[in-house]
Parts: C-alpha cells; structure tokens; sequence
C-alpha cells in the first residue's frame, strides 16, 4: 500500500517539475518522506529534483539516502545508480566510492569494486587518512588475497604507523607469494626486510638459510633491491616507490576502455629476459590446474582495474602475473603492450607485441589488429620498412602501405596490394570477447 502511495507521489512531483514548478515538487516529496521515511523512490526523486535546483549538497544527501534503502530491499541497480550520481556531483567522496565498491563486491563484479576501492583509497590517501586507506586495501585484498602491490603498499603505511607487527605479517604473505610465482631474488629481499624489522623472526631467518645457489646480499640493501624489481628501472631516481597511489598525476583520471593516465618522466625500460618470466616456462605457458587458473583470471581482472585507474605500473606486474594462465597469455601481452605505449615506451610495446605475434593462437582477427598494431609502432619508431611489410599484409591497408613504404620497395608492396583489394576477407570475430586495447 505504502509503495503504490509513494509511486503516485513520485509521479505527481515529476509532473510538477515538468511544468516548472520544481520548489512545489520539492515540498510534496519533503512532506512525503515524513510521512514515508522508508521508500527509497521517494528520496530519490528528491535527489533528482534538488539537482535540477543545483541544490547540491542536499541533493548528495537525498541519492545518499535513497542508496541505502535500496540496498534495504536488494534493489542493488538503483543503489548503484545513485552512488554514481553522488560521484557526478563530487568526485571525490572517498566514502561514496568506498560504498560504490562494496555493492559491486556484493554482486560479484570483482573488477568494477577493486576499481572502486582504488579510487576511494587515492582520495584517502592524499588527505592523509590512512586508517581509511588501509581499510581500502584490506576490502582489495579480501577479493584479490594475491595481489602483491596492495600488500606491500599496506605493509609500508603499517609502518609509517609503527605497527611493525601488522607490516611484518603482510611482508612475509608477499615473500611466500613470491616464492611460489618463482620470484627467488624478490622473496629473498622480502624475507631481509622482514629481518631488518623484526630481527629474531625464524620464519624469514629459516626461508634464507635454504641453498639458494646464489651468496646472501647484504641486508641494508635489500630494501633498495626490492624497489627496483618493482620499477622495472633500477636507474632512475624518480622511480622508488612505483606502486603508491598517490605517485599518480594530479589531473582527472579517465576510467574506460583504451583511455588511461600518462605517467610522466618514465625512463626507457627493457624488456623482460626469459629469465625474468621463468614461471611461465620461456615463450608459452604449459597446462595449468583449473584453480590457478581461476587465480589468474581474478589478477587479469584486477590488472584491468589497475590500467584504468591509471595505476600502469601495478597493472603490467599484475598482467605479467596473469600471462602465466593459458587463456590469457595473448590478452595479457597486449595490454602489457598497451600499457607501455601509454607510457611511451614504444620499443618495449613492440617486443611486447611480438611475443603475441609467435603465440600459436595468434590468428584470424586478433593476428591482424596485432599486426596493425606493430605496424603504427613502427612507423612511430621511424622503421619504416617494417611497418611497409606489415601494412602490405593487412587486408584493406594498401593506402596506409603506401604511405610507409620506402623508396625502392613501393612497387612490391603497392603492386602486391591493389590484386588483393578485391579479395579482401571480412574480419572474423574472435571466438570469445577480449579485454583488448588497441592503439
């Protein structure tokens, strides 16, 4: 009775406000909720109304409410909704993005709440609450347990709060993390700090003495050896702490497909040897058991969510992770490759893109936007010829061919084109959809 009530007072105050009469509107929706503090549909087209006011801050309060009482009822779509429309009118409610993440954590959408989190523990981070900062990567955590660069960066404000206990606790997770993805010098280092912090530990001081084939590096370096293993660039001093949030630009974030922050003053980076990716066994990962890679799809999700909120760095770790699973060892390489084209490293992306390139189901659609791909980099690199060759592969790419080709080889590439113009295949759609940036 209550909501067939609400409803026809919600419609009625929507009529008003189209007629012009939004204040009227206004009243009768405040003297409803009197009346009705419970139906969220009522609240929420007060938030509506007090917008079309520009009464901000009342309006904030009314999506606010009507989220909650949603949520009451299950009605999960609509609480999101309304968080959303919070975050439109201030982006920066930590609070509310904190909120928006645990909804979407309650219906399962794992990338979407850690992306969430993320932005609500950035927000905390810069105005210095880092109990809500640690709270937000705790929720992280609780969705993604392996994910190292929030662990860590959880042990660091641990110890700016002297809770050496809780740090050395979240270290020793990330070291044995580490020593089952294969990362020996990496767990080694872990294992040192832990005994910098907590000297008497005998789990870290048992984990060293094992033969390791290799001589023990001194412990006041351990930290620094750390660090970079994170960075990737051991040379640059701008780089020593790559996954702290609040190391990202100071300019508004683009959260969507292709689109993310540039880091910059990023110095040329190599890629990653064999030795490096040991875990997945040289160029293509082996047959794993169906729960790693479940494991592996939740850290290709989470990379996703990294690469969107701009976090490159934690993202093309966390992919290189996720490439051990067979499924998405090509999704991974390309937006590793992505990511480091983002950050304009171009040759490092075209290494990137290559690896994709051998992989044996690199075919149909999916081979030529690789290809398309590496040809634009190349051209950007200047390798013109390489660029020429690939182009002259693609169906439909004869004029972008020509453009590249150099002098002495135009007639091998253009000629070869314009027979197969006529014959050009369509692009078949890939067997499943793909999370797959292209530039």
């Amino acid at each position: 009775m209550s909501r067939d009530k609400a409803s026809k007072i919600v419609l009625r105050a929507r009529e008003l406000a189209v007629q012009g009469e939004v204040d009227r509107a206004i009243a009768e929706c405040r003297k409803a909720i009197a009346h009705l503090p419970d139906e969220p549909e009522i609240s929420l087209c007060l938030g509506e109304l007090f917008l079309k006011n520009q009464l901000m801050p009342e309006a904030t309060e009314a999506y606010d409410q009507a989220a909650r009482l949603f949520l009451q009822e299950e009605s999960v779509v609509k609480a999101v909704f309304c968080y959303k429309e919070i975050l439109k009118i201030q982006p920066n409610r930590a609070d509310i993005c904190v909120s928006l993440g645990d909804v979407n954590a309650r219906r399962g959408q794992v990338h979407n709440a850690v992306a969430d989190y993320l932005a609500g523990a950035k927000v905390y981070s810069q105005n210095a609450a880092t109990q809500e900062t640690c709270s937000a990567y705790r929720k992280i955590l609780a969705l993604a347990p392996r994910n190292t660069c929030v662990r860590l960066r959880l042990a660091e404000l641990h110890l700016q709060q002297g809770k050496t206990n809780e740090a050395v606790k979240e270290y020793l997770v990330v070291a044995e993390e580490y020593q089952r993805l294969q990362r020996d010098s990496e767990a080694r280092a872990l294992y040192e700090v832990i005994l910098k912090h907590s000297p008497d530990h005998r789990e870290a001081s048992r984990r060293l003495d094992l033969p390791t084939g290799e001589k023990e590096a001194d412990r006041e370096d351990a930290e620094q050896r750390l660090t970079t293993s994170h960075s990737g660039n051991g040379n640059s001093d701008d780089s020593h702490d790559e996954i702290v949030l609040e190391d990202v630009p100071d300019v508004e974030m683009i959260i969507s497909e292709g689109h993310v922050l540039e880091t910059s003053n990023v110095e040329d980076a190599p890629f990653p040897d064999e030795a490096v990716l040991a875990a997945e066994q040289r160029d293509f990962p082996s047959p794993i058991s169906s729960e790693l890679e479940e494991e592996l799809e939740a850290q290709y999700e989470l990379a996703l969510a990294y690469k969107e909120m701009g976090l490159l760095d934690e993202a093309i770790e966390t992919f290189e992770q996720a490439l051990r699973g067979p499924s998405r060892f090509l999704d991974a390489c390309t937006m590793i490759a992505t990511c480091y084209k983002d950050r304009r490293l171009n040759q490092t992306a075209i290494e990137w893109l290559e690896r994709a390139r051998r992989h044996p189901r690199c075919e149909g659609a999916l081979a030529l936007s690789v290809k398309l791909a590496l040809a634009q980099l190349y051209e950007t690199e200047g390798q013109v010829e390489k660029a020429a060759q690939l182009y002259g592969g693609l169906p439909a790419i004869q004029q972008t061919g020509e453009r590249v080709t150099p002098p002495g080889v135009a007639s091998r590439h253009v000629d070869a084109a314009a027979g197969d113009k006529a014959a050009a295949p369509k692009l078949e759609k890939p067997e499943k959809p793909r999370r797959i940036s292209f530039f």
